[in-house]
């Protein structure tokens, strides 16, 4: 069974990259636009094991579904990509239950070996 992982991310560039990046791994990667939507396809697609979140976007902002993960005592760890480079925001995310904290732009394989350290055993 493919591993599942949520990314969250308002712009297209980085689905591409990761779909890139990901391919020859096999993974499964779901797509949503927006915080409100990732909270509807988190409730309903048991077995996502990792999400890749954007923290700026429009709407609600991803420390917005940092903090619905933390309510619902959800045990799906997050990596934060973030344009936004500044020491405080990282803390932030990882005080909110983040495991990482990558800025834009990135390097697609950079990022999948950060994937695959968090979802190979």
């Amino acid at each position: 069974m493919k591993k599942k992982i949520l990314l969250v991310d308002d712009e297209e560039w980085t689905k591409d990259a990761l779909q890139v990046g990901l391919n020859p791994l096999q993974y499964e990667l779901l797509y949503c636009n927006s915080v409100d939507s990732a909270i509807r396809r988190l409730k309903k697609t048991p077995g996502i094991q990792l999400i890749v979140l954007d923290l700026i976007m429009p709407g609600k902002s991803g420390f917005e579904l940092l903090d619905y993960l933390q309510a619902a005592k959800t045990k799906v760890q997050v990596v934060v990509l973030s344009a936004m480079d500044h020491a405080d925001t990282a803390t932030q995310a990882l005080k909110k239950g983040a495991i990482d904290y990558i800025t834009k732009p990135f390097n697609k394989y950079d990022i999948r070996t950060k994937i695959l350290k968090y979802l190979e055993p």
